[in-house]
């Protein structure tokens, strides 16, 4: 054996050219097809699902139903809900299909696309269809998840620019106006669509590089989107961007902190363990362009501040693209580049156990109650989380009747209240808790059949309810159905669940749970 001793001739080979690309691409299919057969929709899609059913019933979005999302993550959620209509099939079952679709078509027009730069890349096509339909999890049908599919094919474009190859046309505007639908969902999403043409740029020392048709058609759809949100719903641009900006905003976890987070160390981790491995390779035309896009969701995680899993797919899914894309050719050198980019793909691979980590959802005991009592009850909910109303809603056939997913707007308004040292601040904090007050109280005087109240939780809702002589008026009209507690030590959620009932509909041979 030689000095420059190879990885091949100490890892054991495992053949696989044997089998090739397209049996690969339909295993994958096929796994992620049952894993989506079993797994639940997230709390968020839920919740947009409700939002989109109420917009077709008459609602008006950021009025009658508030949600803090721009209207496009609402409206995407539409065609589901009308299709639910008219065929009875539950949208939540459409939207993912379509998503699943639209992942499936993406992720094939991608590979399609950038063969023709990087021709010799083994087995990209499972790879990114593993990274887009298996590699989500619990981010499967997010928002970034969505982005990411909307954005992948300009992304292939971008790698073909860099690679000296000019797209027709056809192409140009086709990826162009798909991108500009992702920063709609959410604005951090156009980071990730920016910072390829910055990349692209440096390269290349030519600033027109950052007026590529692609780029400019997907910026004038942004543009317009936002004129067509400030006339279409005037009331997300009057009431909730000020909200978002009051008490949303300040919400945000420290930069540094953000920065020094996990999920960010082990992406910086696997990029310079990959480099290191591949050297110049991870600067070729294919890997710089995705590494770019990645970069800027990576900068768009920590801008938000909130440091959810879920919010750090987009930048976790092209590095995966690009790790199994360099380590083939990492393993053929020298022992020590194998064992680095081993390294670089245990890390990046391991980012995906991330979305196994986010908070589930309580009240799966309370549901059974609830479908004995009464069929399909009008709900809404006193709690700190959006996730105990969402799903059960779903699961218990019901109709969602209350203004916001939650009262977060008490929680966040209480916290920054109690920071607060100025009294012009103090005052607008309690404004917007009197604000959510209000709205809590007009919501129960609908008479919902069912009031969701949070227990277990650092906020006292009780507590809170009995503090306002209306809201402890309206809520004497309930009695305790059934509860779903937070055990000691659980983790995974913020809090456990009591379902409220009103008394008329309880029956007479019914027995509520004693509060």
């Amino acid at each position: 054996m030689t000095e420059r001793t190879t990885a091949s001739a100490i890892l054991p080979r495992i053949e696989l050219k044997a089998v090739g690309d397209p049996a690969w691409s339909v295993l994958v299919v096929i796994v992620a097809a049952a894993i989506r057969l079993v797994a639940p929709l997230t709390n968020d899609t839920e919740w947009l699902i409700t939002n989109a059913r109420r917009f077709l019933d008459g609602a008006v979005l950021y009025r009658d139903i508030v949600e803090t999302n721009p209207p496009v993550a609402i409206l995407m959620h539409v065609p589901a809900a009308l299709i639910e209509r008219w065929t009875t099939v539950p949208a939540e079952l459409l939207f993912t299909v379509m998503v699943f679709g639209g992942a499936l078509a993406s992720g094939l027009f991608f590979v399609a696309t950038v063969k023709r730069v990087v021709p010799n890349v083994q087995f990209l096509l499972p790879v990114v269809l593993f990274v887009l339909l298996i590699a989500p999890l619990n981010g499967f049908d997010q928002r970034e998840h969505v982005a990411l599919i909307l954005t992948l094919p300009l992304i292939g474009v971008v790698v073909l620019r860099a690679g000296g190859v000019k797209p027709p046309w056809a192409i140009i505007v086709l990826v162009g106006l798909l991108a500009g639908l992702a920063p709609m969902i959410k604005p951090y999403f156009a980071l990730g669509i920016a910072v390829p043409y910055v990349a692209l740029t440096v390269v290349r020392r030519r600033l027109v590089t950052l007026l590529a048709p692609e780029a400019v058609i997907a910026a004038l759809l942004t543009v317009m989107s936002l004129a067509a949100t400030w006339v279409l719903f005037p009331d997300y641009v009057r009431d909730v961007v000020p909200m978002l900006v009051a008490l949303y905003r300040p919400m945000k976890q420290p930069l540094w902190q953000m920065v020094f987070s996990l999920p960010v160390l082990m992406w910086l981790f696997a990029v310079a363990s990959l480099y290191v491995a591949v050297r110049k390779d991870l600067l070729s035309p294919f890997n710089l362009m995705l590494l770019s896009a990645a970069f800027g969701y990576l900068i768009g995680f920590i801008d938000q501040g909130r440091g959810w899993a879920y919010q750090m797919y987009p930048a976790v899914a092209l590095l995966l693209v690009v790790v199994f894309a360099s380590v083939p050719r990492a393993l053929s050198g020298p022992e020590s580049r194998a064992r680095l980019a081993t390294a670089a793909a245990a890390a990046a691979g391991s980012m995906i156990l991330l979305y196994a980590c986010v908070f589930g959802f309580a009240g799966c005991r309370v549901a059974g109650p609830i479908r004995a009592a009464v069929k399909n009850p009008t709900i809404m909910s006193v709690t700190w989380d959006l996730a105990p109303g969402h799903p059960i809603t779903t699961m218990v056939h019901g109709q969602w009747v209350g203004t916001y997913s939650s009262r977060w707007v008490t929680v966040n308004a209480g916290y920054l209240g109690r920071k607060a040292h100025e009294p012009e601040q103090q005052k607008r904090y309690a404004a917007w808790l009197a604000y959510d007050r209000t709205v809590t109280n007009r919501d129960l005087a609908k008479r919902p059949d069912i009031v969701l109240v949070g227990i277990g939780s650092p906020f006292d809702w009780h507590g809170w309810i009995a503090r306002d002589p209306g809201t402890a008026e309206l809520m004497s009209a309930y009695v305790l159905l059934a509860r779903d507690s937070l055990e000691p030590g659980q983790r995974g959620r913020l809090e456990g669940i009591e379902a409220w009932i009103r008394k008329d509909l309880v029956k007479s041979s019914a027995r509520p749970a004693r509060p």
